[in-house]
């Protein structure tokens, strides 16, 4: 089961205060259980994205795993995510 990663031991340092990781160019955060924001008494925790290119503001949101029912906040071409994927690997190496 996926959780906060501050319950563990942080190798790389780099934690968000969601529990994820954050540098410069992305954040990427621990699945989110209302990404379709049916929980209208807390409106900043509805709109965290479990994906967030920073240059862009490109956001990816879904529900409990990696992918799994995603939404995307902005329309891209299959060539223009896979430069974003391409810019956040270069900015971890």
């Amino acid at each position: 089961m996926y959780g906060h990663s501050s319950e563990w031991e942080n190798p790389i340092g780099n934690v968000n205060d969601s529990g994820g990781y954050e540098n410069d160019v992305f954040a990427i955060n621990p699945f989110w259980i209302d990404p379709f924001c049916t929980n209208t008494e807390n409106e900043v925790e509805n709109r965290k994205a479990n994906f967030i290119y920073k240059p862009t503001g490109f956001e990816i949101r879904w529900y409990w795993c990696p992918f799994r029912f995603a939404c995307m906040n902005m329309k891209l071409s299959k060539r223009m995510i896979r430069k974003v994927f391409r810019s956040c690997l270069e900015s971890i190496r």
